[in-house]
């Protein structure tokens, strides 16, 4: 087939061209374009300039197409047709041209295609024209792309075309830039418009999607637009209300609160504020409450600073209102609940101290009398129970109390080392019994005084012990501290329990510290208790600033570890005497069956800078201590019969070279450490005898009823490097051994004078046992009131303390303490309360209204003697 190329001279005697197509008829419709544009309706400009441009050149189709570079989409956006008396919009659907090569290479040229007919061409047929070519139905086309202003891009094309051959003369294609040109600028004025319709419609899809209702204020003419949503939220239409900020005023805005927001509103017209929030009662039309939360802002001011706009939305918070008061009164009832619970457990605390108070107090009574065998095992069986029910009681209530936030710790100034050998005398005895060993590894760099709770952190050291003890069956517990400086004015202490028992197993140690949770929580479990220590460690381990954690294997022990924060005590770390290098180089010989007790204890020993030696048993001991007198001795027997006698440097040499010092723990196996001194006291080989300090957990009292002439020194399990120094301080001079601070309280206690107000039978008799036990003088008063005239009878200084119980008929403890507090007799005598309350704040009020001193029923006996003797030693000394 030949073809003609598109680029062919255009022929202008060609029958088929229109002889109006003239490029003054270009600019006639290119004027018509601007007027129809001028009176505000370019898409009617748009589809005459189509059909005027298509019926001037004589075309069959005039159509103006949109183009999409970013998606390669092409949409008749204009069309017209020769048959049709009205233009046509969107003919055809849009279709990709990237496989139309001779339209895409135009567009992306920008010159036109110009084919006069398609039988003749040389270009290649896109795919999109290629059936209408087949049919013949298009014979000749043209296309001119359209650049918009200030683009390079060609954003849209004219395009028309003929059912016949057609000759496109020059003046059409220049008639075609030149409406191309106007076209190009009505197309950004329509694509603006639908542009901002679209807006316009997406936000009022959002503001009815939402219920937020929009409003628009003009302050110079008192305007102001209310979107539909706006005036829905108070159950209008746009036809009921006029648009007027008085609206707000008259139908929104309840009476109570338009003086506030008229306020706020007044704020930012005069300039004070750009934007605000507030919240206010609405009005419905049906008359129900609408609370509303609005904001604002001023988005235009004159010169002068007033606000001449401000927009705003308003929201409709009544379901967060409502929510907000639900939950308020859940908090209420919550509280209320939280009250009832506390007052009952005061009171079955109450309910259940007093009868334990008997139990222990007499069971400690009737251990005094004369029993046999089988009386004692039962004696011990009922002690053993009580304080297991006592204990599980003070869980729960530390439990409860941690639960409703009501637990505070204290911060005080204690004694580390005190605090440590408490907790041994209550632990080292369960292991003991159990054939355990419990290793005490203590940073030599462990400050003696510190600031803290001691009650808690004791009440945390001992739960972790009793669980290491209670789980383990053969092996030791290995308990250590390690010390941090993080501040000047703080230090960490890293607390460490490792035990070699049944460990714990994996599934089980996410849930450990849960409240009521057990390793073993099964029927048959062998374990008792409730549930609750772990927790209660873990949240008192919390309050001090640290973190509880374990590490556990089943069947190969577990290591429970915390880190806890405490001030510096500004008694300061204790010095170690006036000198603390006295006994440096001081030999010393460590006894002690267990390896990693002995290495311990070494290096304590090298803490204080003693020149230590070690062995494992009393054998050991004796064959080293023997052998080391023998190099002596024979040393001596080097000398002449008749030779001068040795030289005092000599024999200092001689005599320092010998161990001054033997430390011996008293339960080995073999050889216990009592039987080890007792064999060097009397052994004749050794000369040179060295002193001997006992180390035990066991209390003295407990491994001998006297102190024998060969045992110089005691020292309770744990030991720290100040208990060692101190110690060894103590036998140096000729009196080996302090007076017992047990004997110093019994002599203050004894013959001291004590009004007791208990109006319980039982308890009367539990306290008066125990004060006469120490020689004490008890008067017994059944209630606050006859405490108050006891007093008021008696002469000055006749009683040295009160102890007062604090719930009694007529008068109670609070009110006689008080009464006491502003009479005239006795009104600085020593009240010390000693009752059943035990629950946070009982102790604060106790204080308050004028106590000296606070003590919780079941009353342990030696709490009681050291409390009394600390009152009446303080008599003492003011009476001197």
């Amino acid at each position: 087939m030949k073809s003609q190329s598109s680029a062919a001279p255009l022929n202008e005697s060609n029958p088929h061209s229109n002889p109006l197509s003239t490029f003054d008829l270009g600019k006639e419709i290119l004027s018509k374009i601007i007027y129809e544009i001028a009176q505000g309706d370019p898409y009617t400009a748009m589809h005459n300039a189509v059909a005027r441009l298509g019926q001037a050149t004589g075309s069959d189709y005039c159509t103006l197409n949109k183009f999409d570079e970013a998606s390669n989409l092409v949409k008749v956006k204009v069309g017209w047709h020769h048959s049709d008396k009205h233009p046509i919009e969107g003919a055809t659907v849009p279709f990709d041209i990237t496989n139309q090569e001779i339209l895409k290479r135009n567009l992306e040229s920008g010159e036109p295609l110009i084919i006069n007919d398609t039988r003749l061409t040389h270009e290649k047929i896109d795919p999109i024209i290629a059936p209408w070519v087949a049919s013949g139905e298009l014979q000749s086309l043209l296309l001119v792309p359209i650049k918009q202003q200030g683009s390079l891009r060609v954003k849209a094309f004219l395009v028309l075309s003929c059912g016949h051959p057609k000759q496109w003369q020059r003046e059409q294609i220049e008639c075609c830039h030149l409406l191309g040109n106007a076209l190009a600028l009505v197309f950004s004025r329509t694509e603006l418009i639908e542009a901002l319709n679209s807006q316009a419609k997406r936000l009022s899809y959002a503001m009815e999607a939402s219920r937020d209702g929009l409003w628009d204020f003009d302050p110079t003419t008192g305007d102001c637009f209310y979107s539909l949503s706006c005036l829905r939220m108070y159950g209008y239409e746009k036809s009921h209300l006029p648009q007027k900020a008085s609206t707000a005023e008259n139908y929104f805005i309840h009476p109570d609160d338009l003086h506030r927001a008229k306020q706020i509103l007044k704020e930012a017209l005069e300039g004070d504020r750009d934007s605000y929030e507030n919240e206010y009662r609405g009005l419905h039309k049906d008359g129900h409450i609408v609370w509303t939360y609005c904001r604002a802002k001023v988005v235009r001011r004159n010169k002068y600073g007033k606000a001449t706009r401000i927009v705003g939305i308003n929201m409709d918070i009544t379901p967060f209102k409502e929510s907000e008061r639900q939950l308020k009164k859940a908090m209420q009832y919550a509280n209320a609940a939280n009250q009832a619970k506390s007052e009952f457990l005061t009171r079955m605390s109450h309910e259940i101290r007093t009868p334990m108070n008997a139990i222990i107090g007499m069971a400690h009574l009737l251990r005094d009398t004369p029993l046999n065998q089988t009386q004692h095992a039962y004696l011990k069986s009922i002690d053993t129970s009580a304080n297991s029910l006592l204990y599980t009681i003070n869980d729960i209530l530390d439990f409860t109390k941690i639960e409703t936030g009501d637990i505070t710790l204290d911060n005080s100034h204690f004694d580390l080392d005190e605090l440590l050998r408490s907790v041994a005398r209550d632990t080292d005895a369960k292991a003991t019994s159990k054939h355990l060993e419990v290793v005490y590894d203590l940073s030599p760099e462990l400050p003696r005084y510190l600031r803290g709770d001691p009650i808690r952190l004791g009440q945390v050291l001992n739960h972790l012990l009793n669980n290491a003890i209670k789980f383990t069956e053969k092996g030791e517990i290995r308990f250590s501290i390690q010390h941090k400086k993080i501040r000047p004015d703080a230090t960490e202490l890293v607390f460490s329990v490792k035990d070699t028992g049944i460990g714990i197993p994996k599934e089980k140690l996410e849930s450990l510290f849960e409240p009521f949770t057990q390793a073993d929580g099964s029927s048959r479990r062998r374990f008792g208790g409730a549930g609750l220590g772990l927790s209660i460690c873990k949240q008192l381990i919390t309050l001090m600033k640290g973190k509880l954690s374990v590490e556990s294997a089943e069947n190969q022990g577990s290591t429970f570890s915390f880190n806890a924060l405490f001030e510096d005590s500004h008694l300061g770390a204790r010095p170690i005497r006036e000198n603390p290098d006295r006994f440096e180089n001081l030999k010393t010989l460590i006894v002690d069956d267990n390896d990693q007790a002995r290495e311990v204890l070494e290096r304590t020993g090298k803490a204080i800078k003693l020149d230590v030696a070690s062995v494992a048993n009393g054998e050991e001991a004796i064959a080293l201590l023997e052998q080391h007198n023998q190099k002596v001795e024979s040393h001596s027997q080097k000398l002449e019969p008749h030779s001068p006698k040795l030289d005092p440097h000599s024999q200092k040499s001689v005599s320092e070279s010998a161990y001054k010092v033997i430390v011996l723990d008293y339960d080995m196996p073999g050889l216990n450490g009592l039987e080890t001194a007792q064999r060097i006291q009397h052994n004749e080989i050794i000369a040179h005898k060295p002193r001997v300090i006992l180390v035990s957990s066991y209390r003295r009292n407990e491994i001998f009823s006297s102190k024998p002439d060969f045992i110089h020194g005691f020292l309770h399990k744990p030991i720290s490097p100040s208990s060692l120094f101190d110690t060894i301080y103590s036998i140096k001079p000729v009196d080996m051994m302090d007076a017992r601070p047990e004997d110093n309280i019994d002599k203050l206690l004894d013959g001291a004078r004590v009004l007791l107000a208990e109006d319980n039978i039982v308890n009367q008799k539990v306290a008066v046992g125990l004060l006469k036990k120490k020689g004490i003088e008890v008067i017994v008063a059944n209630n606050g009131q006859e405490a108050i005239d006891e007093l008021y009878h008696s002469p000055p200084g006749y009683f040295d303390l009160v102890l007062m119980d604090m719930e009694m008929p007529i008068v109670d403890g609070y009110d006689a303490t008080k009464t006491i507090r502003k009479g005239q007799h006795h009104t600085n005598i020593p009240i010390i309360a000693m009752t059943a309350h035990a629950m946070s704040g009982d102790r604060e009020q106790c204080l308050k209204c004028g106590m000296n001193a606070y003590l919780t029923k079941p009353v342990n006996p030696k709490l009681l003697y050291r409390t009394i003797a600390d009152f009446v030693e303080i008599s003492v000394d003011s009476d001197d």
